[in-house]
């Protein structure tokens, strides 16, 4: 059980905004530096925090309860997962999947996992994936 808690837990919103924060900052001072000769620093502090602010809030975990019906099956939910949104099997189980992003998906797409029970499927991960599944 150690392995699927691990790969379940989900991400603190403070370590979304730092990574948000990390990526964007430095390239986009720089590309406005060469661009139009403005303040690297101020430049990319100003954009790296508006930006990790703005994302943070649709990449923090969230969950979907979704009844399982003949229309509503692991497959079809698993489809949509690799097909339409990027994502790529991790590790599978009898009740449990965990499902980890490519470049499709986004550079910092975090997993998505679903927990089966008896006539349910619980999908946790970004809540900018999970409202579209």
């Amino acid at each position: 059980m150690d392995l699927e808690e691990n790969l379940t837990k989900p991400r603190s919103e403070t370590s979304i905004f730092i990574t948000l924060f990390a990526i964007t900052a430095l390239p986009f001072g720089i590309s406005m530096y060469i661009i139009l000769g403005l303040n690297i620093l101020i430049t990319g502090i100003s954009f790296g925090i508006l930006f990790a602010l703005f994302m943070t809030p649709l990449l923090k975990t969230d969950k979907k309860i979704i009844h399982l019906t003949s229309k509503n099956t692991i497959t079809k939910i698993k489809e949509k997962l690799i097909i339409d949104l990027g994502y790529t099997i991790e590790y599978e189980s009898k009740n449990l999947y965990i499902f980890k992003p490519t470049f499709h998906a986004g550079l910092i797409a975090g997993r998505i996992s679903i927990t089966i029970n008896q006539k349910t499927a619980t999908i946790t991960g970004p809540k900018l994936y999970v409202t579209k599944i």
